[in-house]
């Protein structure tokens, strides 16, 4: 899986397809654990872990998980005794894969149809060939809409800082740490129940300044203070570790 087209394909997807707020935030939580587990097909996690990530009750988990299962973003089986259940994200990028390549092999009879602005503008976005981790134009705009699309601080257009700092950033941590923080910051800023994250930063800011996006990944500490106050002790890190994730 590629982590930035996987959450692209989600947004188109629920343009079309109706979702609550609880199964999305989990939906964000399994990707976030696969994606550290290596894109493993299968993987199995706590469902303290999940309630972490997503910032959801245990039961408001296990709502969602259903919601999410029965409209095919997720496989999960549960398993014996206290074993944690298993899970399988089902890619949306390899749907439309799947898509573009029927769509391709109907057009073989004739050439002039078989055209990139005949396939749908959204495989066209997805540009599957690309290499994502070349820094382009097109990534800027995909990461740019990412961050508006979690509606703390919308942005109208993309200025010259931003473009400066996502080139700064892109050079210090990997996409998926940045996707990650954004991630965070907006599971923190949006849970009522939390009053040590406030402060609504512009994107710029969030990527250039030392306390923004570093302060945000998995080991960054406004996110483990977050995650240590949610997990109800002030001495472990509710991260997820070789006892809660077994890798299949």
């Amino acid at each position: 899986m590629n982590y930035i087209r996987e959450i692209n394909a989600f947004y188109d997807w629920l343009e079309t397809n109706k979702l609550s707020v609880s199964a999305i935030s989990l939906w964000y939580a399994l990707m976030h654990i696969n994606n550290k587990t290596g894109w493993k097909n299968e993987f199995t996690v706590a469902l303290s872990v999940l309630s972490i990530k997503s910032g959801l009750s245990p039961r408001a988990v296990t709502n969602a998980r259903k919601e999410l299962s029965k409209k095919g973003r997720i496989k999960w089986e549960s398993r014996n005794g206290n074993q944690s259940a298993q899970y399988t994200v089902n890619s949306l990028v390899g749907e439309l894969q799947e898509i573009y390549a029927d769509k391709v092999a109907d057009n073989t009879t004739d050439k002039q149809t078989c055209k990139p602005t005949d396939i749908s503008s959204t495989l066209y976005k997805l540009n599957v060939n690309e290499n994502i981790n070349i820094y382009t134009i097109e990534f800027e705009q995909e990461l740019f809409n990412y961050w508006n699309q979690k509606d703390i601080v919308v942005h109208k257009k993309i200025t010259n800082n931003f473009h400066i700092a996502i080139k700064r950033a892109l050079s210090l941590y990997p996409l998926e740490d940045i996707i990650t923080a954004v991630d965070h910051y907006a599971i923190m800023y949006n849970d009522a129940s939390y009053n040590y994250c406030e402060y609504r930063w512009t994107i710029e800011k969030f990527l250039d300044d030392p306390k923004g996006v570093a302060s945000f990944m998995d080991d960054g500490q406004k996110w483990l203070g977050y995650s240590n106050r949610k997990g109800g002790s002030k001495n472990e890190t509710p991260e997820f570790d070789d006892s809660e994730l077994v890798l299949s």
